[in-house]
């Protein structure tokens, strides 16, 4: 998927609370779409493992590893 596929699935889980596990480990997300995922998952309490490769990349304002890992069990 490109950017806009991700951002579309960002909002996608803001809204739906039927999706508990997420695997995007193995894709390649810019800096725009793992700001706009962590702020979905953050608004989403339904979601409680999350899988995200994150090596390069900086955690999105306001996130931390200590804030991921006590809200979810956080793959990085």
């Amino acid at each position: 998927m490109k950017d806009q596929g991700f951002l579309d699935f960002a909002r996608m889980m803001k809204d739906n609370y039927s999706l508990v596990k997420v695997d995007i480990s193995k894709n390649s997300l810019s800096q725009v779409v793992l700001h706009e995922i962590f702020h979905a998952i953050a608004e989403n309490y339904v979601i409680s493992v999350i899988k995200i490769d994150l090596k390069g990349k900086r955690f999105p304002f306001g996130f931390s590893n200590n804030v991921l890992l006590s809200m979810y069990h956080v793959f990085i």
